[in-house]
């Protein structure tokens, strides 16, 4: 009888095992799913109040005309979904530079949410922006206010007319009154521009669309299947009256012609064995 090499059969079976352990690992491997693999859709968007100012006539104020006093303007706006306020825009005329106080204000409460200083050397005849160093949340048809704060070194804004009644304004909410002023710095700006002018003080914001989802088509209905007519009950067999013997026929007349038959065969037959 042959011996059993134990060895062999151990090492083969290890073999085995490794095997079978490292399919598995490589195995998990292969299939991990990539982080970040089916992020949500959407696009990213960014509005601002003023759009083109071409057609436009920009009106710069006069020296002093609040002999000196530093003046706060603004816009008054809501929007339509919440948002984040990125940045803050004005529109500067050259005559205007320094440090000015940008300002975000809860137009509901009076609350003073961010204030920015924001240093401008001189100003181009054109729009600047202040980019904030952290995004504001805001919320939907809820009213704040944006302003700048000029100088005493630089006393000037400049403004334009009857902007919101020519224009579409896309996502903002621009309602009679929005543009507002304050003659006491560190107030909000309450006061109304009257003559249906706008001060070119602006926001810049970011809004996340989701992506739509699709409606799906609709599908007809199934055509119901109709109800089998109803049918009628069988009728019960009546049941023969009287005597329920079964009658004899003519089979049973048959039977008994046979035993006669074979009756007097045997008769013959003992007759026949007598004579003899």
């Amino acid at each position: 009888m042959k011996k059993i090499n134990v060895r062999r059969i151990t090492a083969a079976v290890v073999t085995v095992l490794a095997a079978c352990i490292l399919f598995t690992l490589f195995s998990g491997k292969i299939n991990v799913r990539a982080d970040g693999e089916g992020a949500a859709e959407g696009e990213l968007l960014h509005y601002t109040i003023f759009g083109s100012l071409d057609g436009f006539d920009i009106i710069v104020s006069g020296e002093h005309v609040y002999d000196g006093q530093t003046l706060a303007v603004g816009t008054r706006f809501e929007v339509e979904e919440g948002c984040s306020i990125t940045k803050i825009r004005k529109y500067f005329g050259k005559e205007e530079h320094g440090t000015f106080v940008a300002a975000i204000w809860d137009g509901d409460t009076g609350e003073l949410i961010k204030q920015y200083d924001w240093t401008l050397e001189s100003g181009k005849d054109a729009w600047e922006e202040l980019v904030l160093p952290e995004p504001i949340e805001i919320e939907p048809q809820h009213p704040y206010v944006v302003e700048v704060q000029n100088t005493k070194e630089s006393p000037y804004y400049v403004y334009t007319r009857g902007y919101f009644d020519d224009v579409t304004i896309e996502f903002f909410d621009i309602s009679g009154g929005n543009s507002v002023f304050s003659e006491r710095p560190g107030d909000m700006s309450t006061n109304a521009m009257g003559g249906n002018a706008n001060f070119l003080v602006d926001v810049e914001v970011e809004y996340f669309k989701p992506a739509e989802t699709p409606t799906p088509e609709a599908t007809e209905a199934p055509t119901p299947t109709p109800a089998p007519e109803a049918t009628e009950a069988p009728k019960e067999t009546e049941m023969p009256t009287g005597d329920l013997e079964p009658e004899k026929k003519g089979c049973g007349g048959i039977a008994e012609s046979f035993v006669a038959i074979m009756t007097l065969a045997g008769a013959g037959f003992v007759l026949i064995r007598k004579k003899h």
